[in-house]
């Protein structure tokens, strides 16, 4: 006897099988004077284990050629499974190692779920030359599934067989698996991108480092390690077994959008190890994973696990809230269809503890997400799809909410959210929050400093002590309040409102903090930008202010920001009864915004740096003392003005010249307005305009300017 090695082709996987032929001795010729012998017949091909064929490839309309090592007489096809229609019908296999442990699934009348009735047998048996057969097992009375043999060492045949068919009974087979003793276990890893059940896309390997070519087999529950590795794609197109799984960062498991995906079965390896890690991305489609006893699952930082579709039986949110999936710091699902995610008393990332902030990420969904009793996240919730959370229960974001689009919560009496983590945050790039019943801070939450919060229709509780409410981002509580009798605010971003009372507690009324304890930093801003009037209560540690929108903004009191006054579109800051400013204010002024001032000091009395590309400043003096107009700032910068007008009856130069801005700027003496102007002058900010007139005190009279080249003219009272 002797054995020889070829290499064929099939389905275009690469089969190694040892050839055993026989030498007859009847059939010889010399040739060259050297006597050999022809080969007389194949007796059999044997496959290298290990083996797995799960006969994906039959169809019911019969059998196609058979893998190598398999041979079968009088079966049929179901879609995807061998059919065992009669008595006598069998499969074998011949391999040539010794073997280890032999699996299969087997059916009745195509449910693996069914019971083979007890009078039908369906046996298994083993044989070391394919001649002497023992029963291995023999199947009856029993439910079909899943089934685990261990052959004996020395043989080198299996066979299945329908020993007794009973009328209406048949036989399905499939997903048969034979490990060799010597390598009970391989490992396994992706070369390419390909299905999951092709040999080809496969390397092996006994011991995980030196690899090999799949030369039959791809991974199952009974390999010793699996790798999707970076940039490799690999697709379900059936249900699939696996153990020690890993996708590795930059690597792709994609279930088929068929019929909401095909089942992956994870199982336990018996040790502490993790048995599913993804480090990369594992897409779902409506079919989650099922872990059989002990298995766990690992979803690591940047791990992605995606829902593309919820397609029956709808089970892709179940991996999110699976008691056998544990999610980390950075991990994310991604909801990303258009139907609704389960949320009547579930609760994601069950196993993530409160140092895990793993991210529910909400890329597309269905416009309303109902929710009866309730949901939990633990972790951080990314909305970056408009949708309405309804339902009279609590929606607890244990880490916060994030995102770039906007969350609505409706009026069902009972919908409540909450977020109860301590350092939870509302962040995003533009989270907009649209309330119907105040959001419960139960802990400390931060506004990230990149992030720009919207909240409208119900008021921020931050009641809870020891609660500090920190903003180093922008955070626009539009006209809404934060209630916060027994908690702390800190502003060190952006704080925006257009509530008529303005920014904090004081005189006036109706403020959008209108109570405990409040932090205004250096680096903060504060905005007022309604389109009607406001009021604001002053502050000694104002930093920046921006008056924008429209209406009148009006102080309640004199006040010195450390920072930049900004008035800006067709608002109105009305200082006619309070100096505003002083050594370390600046001011910016755009558009059609306007500020009036109206003490007899010299006006406008910030110090600091002026930018006055748009917006009038009108000069609102009219006691007995003259109002001056600033010429230049403490420190020598002369101020350019835009647009200045006069309304008041007691108007003046100051000890400097005026500058206007030399592209449009104007001087204006309005109806009962009075200017006096010294021994300076008013002038273009490039070209002076030489007084030579002093303006008359009577504002009835022409008031005239002149200059050189006449390039000023003579006005009544209404202009200059």
């Amino acid at each position: 006897m002797k054995e020889f090695y070829t290499y064929s082709l099939f389905r275009g996987a690469c089969f190694r099988k040892k050839i055993i032929v026989a030498l007859s001795l009847s059939f010889c010729k010399w040739m060259m004077g050297i006597s050999f012998c022809l080969v007389a017949s194949v007796v059999s091909a044997q496959v290298v284990l290990p083996v797995v064929e799960d006969f994906s490839f039959v169809s019911g309309s019969g059998i196609p050629t058979m893998p190598d090592g398999f041979v079968q007489s009088g079966l049929d096809g179901y879609s995807g499974a061998l059919k065992f229609d009669d008595t006598g019908d069998f499969l074998t296999l011949q391999f040539s190692e010794t073997p280890k442990t032999l699996m299969f699934d087997i059916g009745v009348n195509n449910s693996f779920t069914g019971s083979i009735p007890s009078d039908a047998i369906f046996s298994v048996e083993e044989s070391d030359d394919g001649n002497t057969w023992n029963t291995l097992s023999s199947y009856t009375a029993m439910l079909g599934g899943t089934k685990t043999l261990y052959p004996n060492s020395t043989s080198r045949f299996i066979k299945w067989v329908y020993t007794t068919k009973p009328s209406g009974t048949n036989i399905a087979l499939k997903n048969v698996q034979l490990t060799d003793a010597e390598n009970p276990s391989p490992f396994y890893r992706s070369k390419k991108d390909g299905n999951w059940n092709d040999h080809n896309i496969w390397e092996i390997s006994a011991d995980g480092n030196n690899w090999a070519d799949a030369a039959s087999s791809y991974p199952t529950n009974l390999s010793g390690g699996i790798i999707v590795r970076n940039d490799h794609i690999i697709t379900l197109t059936n249900d699939a077994t696996a153990k020690l799984l890993t996708i590795d960062a930059g690597g792709t498991l994609t279930n088929t959008n068929s019929s909401g995906g095909y089942q992956l079965t994870i199982d336990d390896d018996g040790t502490s190890a993790n048995d599913f890690i993804i480090n990369g991305t594992y897409i779902l489609f409506g079919t989650a994973p099922a872990f059989n006893s002990g298995a766990i699952a690992l979803v690591n930082n940047n791990g992605l696990v995606r829902a593309d579709d919820n397609a029956g039986p709808e089970q892709s949110d179940a991996f999110a809230s699976s008691l056998n999936v544990i999610f980390k710091t950075g991990a994310v699902f991604e909801w990303n269809n258009t139907s609704a995610f389960a949320t009547s008393g579930i609760t994601y990332f069950p196993n993530s503890s409160v140092a895990d902030i793993p991210v529910f990420k909400i890329t597309n969904v269905a416009a309303s997400v109902r929710s009866g009793s309730t949901t939990t996240f633990n972790g951080i919730v990314e909305v970056d799809k408009d949708f309405t959370f309804t339902g009279g229960s609590v929606k607890n974001f244990r880490n916060g909410i994030t995102g770039s689009a906007t969350l609505t919560q409706n009026t069902t009496s009972g919908n409540s959210f909450q977020i109860s983590s301590k350092n939870a945050i509302l962040g995003g790039a533009s989270l907009r929050i649209n309330l119907s019943s105040p959001m419960n801070l139960k802990k400390s939450v931060v506004v990230p400093i990149d992030s720009s919060i919207t909240i409208s229709g119900g008021k921020i509780d931050n009641n809870s002590s020891e609660n500090i409410f920190t903003i180093n981002g922008t955070l626009d509580m539009t006209d809404q309040q934060i209630t916060n009798t027994n908690g702390a605010v800190i502003v060190n971003g952006i704080y925006r409102t257009s509530i008529s009372g303005g920014f904090s507690s004081g005189a006036f009324t109706n403020s959008s903090i209108p109570s405990g304890t409040i932090t205004v930093n250096p680096s903060s801003t504060i905005e007022l930008y309604a389109l009607e009037d406001q009021n604001l209560n002053t502050r000694s540690d104002f930093a920046n202010l921006i008056f924008s929108g429209s209406g009148v903004k009006t102080p309640g009191s004199s006040f010195s920001p450390n920072g930049t006054i900004t008035i800006k579109d067709n608002a109105i800051l009305d200082c006619s009864g309070h100096n505003i400013g002083g050594a370390s204010t600046n001011l910016t002024m755009t558009d059609n915004s306007r500020l009036i001032v109206g003490t007899v000091s010299t006006q406008p009395a910030m110090e600091g740096t002026y930018n006055l590309t748009g917006g009038v400043i009108e000069f609102k003096g009219s006691s007995t003392t003259a109002q001056t107009i600033k010429g230049k700032t403490n420190s020598s910068n002369p101020i350019v003005y835009k647009n200045i007008e006069i309304s008041g009856s007691k108007v003046a130069s100051s000890n400097h010249d005026i500058f206007l801005n030399e592209n449009g700027g104007s001087f204006t003496i309005k109806p009962n307005g009075c200017f006096e102007i010294n021994t300076f002058s008013i002038k273009s900010y490039n070209d002076a305009i030489n007084n030579t007139n002093k303006l008359q005190k009577e504002c009835e009279e022409i008031v005239e300017i002149s200059k050189p080249n006449d390039e000023f003219k003579a006005y009544d009272k209404e202009r200059i």
